[in-house]
């Protein structure tokens, strides 16, 4: 959906008024708590371009028509978006809701998870590389250049991670992307990359505890800090010392 077309039908207050009938009260009033136009704008523009998806499952087979109103796309546990209610002839029908720049996109399942991303190619992606890119999977786009590669690298572990690890931690470069594709079968075969990505998100779940609990003991540790402020210098540092070797184990 294109958010430059949309915009100034939200900026006129017929049109507006259209817009909003669209949406379901529990998602008229989330819209109406959005104080930036930016923020309205994409939002409006991956509902609508949700619920057209809804429109083209579900048009054809309503006994009296499809009506917008009467779905709701609400976040889930991890922010994810939920159809509300759940519809009657695909009671496991799945929804996922991207945007960037001047477009919003979405995609609906019938029977499964999904995850759709769409992203701006900008060279901000080569600064922040580290953060989501190794150089293993850069090269793993041999036909485009480097930019390209980098936001098609973005995009798909963002997709992966939408559909399949929606708990995990948005530290992208956690979800090796060449490791996972390596492994027997999991390029052909959904069931053994579902295999895969469990497999990894068990192994990546420890390592997540050991670093909230580092953070954990550290919160506890200043937020009683008070109490070393009478210790004498040698004293107080002996105990810095101790927890600073806690935090190291």
């Amino acid at each position: 959906l294109d958010l430059d077309a949309l915009r100034p039908l939200i900026d006129q207050a017929e049109a507006l008024q259209f817009l909003a009938s669209l949406l379901s009260p529990v998602e008229l009033g989330r819209f109406q708590r959005f104080a930036y136009a930016k923020r309205r704008l994409e939002w409006m523009g991956g509902r609508l371009a949700a619920k057209r998806c809804l429109h083209a499952l579900l048009g054809t087979h309503s006994p009296q028509g499809f009506c917008y109103s009467n779905h709701s796309f609400v976040p889930d546990a991890h922010g994810r978006p939920r159809l509300d209610p759940p519809l009657d002839q695909y009671p496991h029908a799945e929804v996922s809701i991207s945007h960037s720049q001047r477009y919003a996109a979405a995609m609906l399942q019938q029977s499964d998870r999904c995850g759709i991303d769409i992203q701006h190619k900008t060279p901000k992606l080569a600064s922040v590389r580290e953060r989501f890119a190794t150089n293993e999977e850069v090269r793993m786009f041999t036909a485009t250049d480097t930019l390209t590669s980098l936001g098609l690298l973005w995009v798909t572990k963002e997709a992966v991670k939408k559909c399949l690890l929606p708990a995990h931690p948005s530290f992208l470069v956690a979800i090796k992307l060449a490791e996972v594709m390596s492994r027997p079968h999991v390029a052909t075969d959904r069931a053994s990359m579902r295999a895969a990505l469990a497999e990894y998100q068990s192994e990546r779940h420890l390592e997540v505890l050991k670093i909230q609990n580092s953070a954990r003991n550290s919160t506890e540790w200043f937020e009683t800090l008070d109490r070393y402020t009478g210790f004498a210098p040698e004293q107080a540092h002996r105990h810095g010392e101790q927890h600073a070797g806690r935090q190291g184990d």
